[in-house]
Parts: structure tokens; C-alpha cells; sequence
């Protein structure tokens, strides 16, 4: 049972590094012009990237992470608590906490923390999704009208 475990933990780390992989490729070009909400969901993937083991080129990988973080001109990127404004450092892709136990989900296409109402919810393993932002950039509003990264089911 702990192997089938263990091979499942592998392909979510493998679909979640490709669904990385191809949102930075995607917001690209357009990475220095987002607001700091999108600029902190970008430093997260660049994180999840660099994370473990990766199948992903170790060069490739590199060269799309700093060109992305260059035009980011964003360091340190931080989420706050809505409830108490303690700071939440990214630990899980799932979901994180903040220092008094204020725990929130992580969006399933964004990674940010879903922290208001309204939101959207996969219709097959009920992951949340942050609500599409009205003022989100083009490039941003094209990737949240698809699917789960954690299991390829509709997001409504």
C-alpha cells in the first residue's frame, strides 16, 4: 500500500511541476507588468520548480525561472492572513497556515491562497479555485478558465 502511495505522491509532484512549467512559459513576456497577487503566484511556481527531484531540464528549467524572475523585479513575495495579517510562507501546494493557525486552501490553477468568498471548486476532487479576478491580465484569465492541476476536472 505505502508503494502505491508513494508512486501517486510522484505523478501529483510530476502534473503540478508540468502545470508550473507551463504557466510561467505562458505569462512569459507579460511577467513584469502583473500586479503583485499574479507576481506571487509566479515566485511560488518558481519555487515548486526548483523543489526535489525534477524531470523537467535542469537548464531549461534555470533559464525559464530566472527569466521570469528577472522581469518579476519582485524578491521577496509574501501572502498575508486575511484574518490577522501574520505572513504565510508557501509550504504545501494544497493548502498553508499562518502562524495562529489560520489555515486556507491553495487555489488549484494559482497556488495563491483562497481567502475570499466567492470562489470556484473543481466538480471532480472539490479543490477550490480563486474567483476570476475582473482586472486579472488576458494571459492570467486564460489559464484560469481551465482545468484542475490536481486531477484535470473541471473548475466552475
Amino acid at each position: 500500500m505505502e508503494d502505491i502511495q508513494k508512486i501517486c505522491d510522484t505523478i501529483e509532484e510530476r502534473i503540478l511541476k508540468l502545470h508550473c512549467t507551463d504557466w510561467l512559459y505562458r505569462i512569459g513576456d507579460e511577467a513584469g507588468e502583473l500586479d503583485d497577487m499574479w507576481k506571487i503566484s509566479a515566485c511560488i511556481m518558481c519555487q515548486i520548480l526548483r523543489s526535489g527531484k525534477t524531470e523537467v531540464d535542469c537548464k531549461k528549467r534555470d533559464t525559464l525561472i530566472e527569466n521570469v524572475k528577472s522581469k518579476l523585479q519582485f524578491h521577496k513575495p509574501a501572502e498575508k492572513c486575511n484574518i490577522c495579517g501574520e505572513v504565510i510562507n508557501f509550504s504545501s501546494a494544497k493548502q498553508d497556515s499562518c502562524g495562529n493557525g489560520h489555515k486556507f486552501a491553495r487555489c488549484c490553477q494559482s497556488l495563491l491562497l483562497v481567502q475570499e468568498t466567492p470562489y470556484r471548486k473543481c466538480q471532480n476532487c472539490r479543490a477550490l479555485a480563486i474567483a476570476l479576478p475582473d482586472t486579472a491580465p488576458e494571459c492570467i484569465k486564460k489559464m484560469l478558465v481551465s482545468t484542475c492541476t490536481f486531477c484535470a476536472g473541471v473548475v466552475v
